[in-house]
């Protein structure tokens, strides 16, 4: 009898959870540190300061080359996310 249970996950997936589950352990590391550094548990401040280290890193990959891209839109998702709207996989709409 075949179990049914089983999930075929080809390679492509597997290594796009191998770095979600890294960024996911960088996430929880980092903020141990920044609970040690700031010495403090305000945890509105510690995710302020851990979301400005993100979007700086961001803002320099999206303009790496000089491109200067219009951020609208990763601002109107990050938005609905934030607004509890999660996205069930790669949005449809044209970026």
């Amino acid at each position: 009898m075949k179990n049914n249970n089983i999930i075929n996950i080809n390679s492509k997936e597997k290594e796009f959870f191998k770095i979600q589950e890294r960024i996911a352990n960088e996430i929880e590391n980092s903020f141990e540190d920044l609970q040690k550094f700031e010495k403090t548990n305000n945890m509105n401040w510690l995710v302020i300061e851990y979301f400005l280290f993100f979007w700086t890193r961001v803002m320099m990959r999206y303009g790496q080359n000089g491109e200067k891209w219009d951020n609208s839109y990763i601002i109107k998702m990050i938005n609905k996310i934030m607004s509890g709207d999660i996205p069930k996989g790669f949005p449809k709409e044209k970026v």
